[in-house]
């Protein structure tokens, strides 16, 4: 399904939420003709993807007029049509908008910040960690904002986690199991709390996460790791944020995954006003 589409369904189906009959003041308003309404970014934005915004809001009828992206702050989404439509609209519009632009501004802040530490080639990775229902939003946001979308699904790669070693009778068992019947199209990830652990499992992962790890003994891992088998991918993650991001990585560290970025990043602050 193309994704203005599907966006388009899915802000129909939250203002199911909202408009359980039919939105009392705009029907007291009677007839107020088309109107041009402005979204403004009070606080400092990463606006991306807002062609596909444009999109969706396109096939409900509503008109977009102008579109800025990049950092903003200020007008950046103009729209135009039957004023009560987007009045109805407005504050499920507004609340994907601060969800969706929330992530892609703080995972631009970090990769900016990466590469100004010299880290450019560091896949900065969001994960699973998403809100019930909005998984494909944080991950296209996340993406056009400089982030590597890790796994979309549990369909897209096997990732051996504590709960899976533990279930299976031990870390090596599992790992050996998933690496048998793994596909030639899906790699092999495996999560490990320890150098032990990681230097069990190297023969058959494609990709370790070190998980947990203090920072120095993240590194002196991912180098012991690379020395040994230096095509494995290494990936550091647990509790780690812009500010402490620096701490766990060296030339060893191929990814740094950090779930705030979905989950619970700081929140930008939006509004909508009346134009003309």
């Amino acid at each position: 399904m193309y994704l203005g589409e599907r966006l388009k369904e899915d802000l129909l189906s939250w203002l199911k939420e909202d408009v359980p009959l039919y939105d009392l003041t705009t029907y007291a308003l009677g007839d107020i003709g088309r109107k041009e309404f402005e979204i403004v970014a009070k606080s400092e934005v990463y606006a991306c993807n807002l062609e596909l915004v444009k999109d969706a809001l396109s096939r409900m009828g509503i008109e977009v007029t102008f579109v800025k992206e990049g950092w903003i702050k200020g007008p950046f989404i103009r729209i135009k049509g039957d004023a009560k439509e987007i009045l109805v609209l407005e504050r499920t519009l507004l609340n994907f908008l601060i969800h969706v632009l929330s992530i892609s501004t703080e995972v631009r802040r970090v990769r900016e910040y990466l590469n100004e530490k010299g880290f450019e080639k560091v896949r900065l990775a969001v994960t699973r960690k998403t809100v019930p229902g909005m998984r494909l939003w944080a991950k296209l946001f996340a993406s056009c904002a400089g982030a590597d979308t890790h796994r979309l699904s549990l369909s897209d790669m096997l990732m051996i986690k504590d709960t899976h070693a533990e279930a299976s009778g031990g870390l090596l068992e599992a790992v050996k199991r998933a690496h048998s019947r793994k596909s030639f199209a899906h790699k092999l990830e495996v999560e490990v709390r320890s150098l032990e652990e990681a230097l069990e499992v190297l023969p058959y992962a494609d990709v370790i996460m070190l998980d947990n790890f203090p920072p120095e003994e993240a590194k002196s891992a991912a180098c012991e790791l690379k020395r040994r088998r230096s095509e494995v991918v290494i990936e550091v993650s647990g509790g780690i944020n812009k500010e402490n991001v620096i701490e766990y990585l060296n030339e060893c560290v191929d990814v740094v995954s950090m779930g705030y970025l979905t989950i619970s990043p700081p929140r930008v602050d939006l509004s909508m006003r009346y134009a003309r």
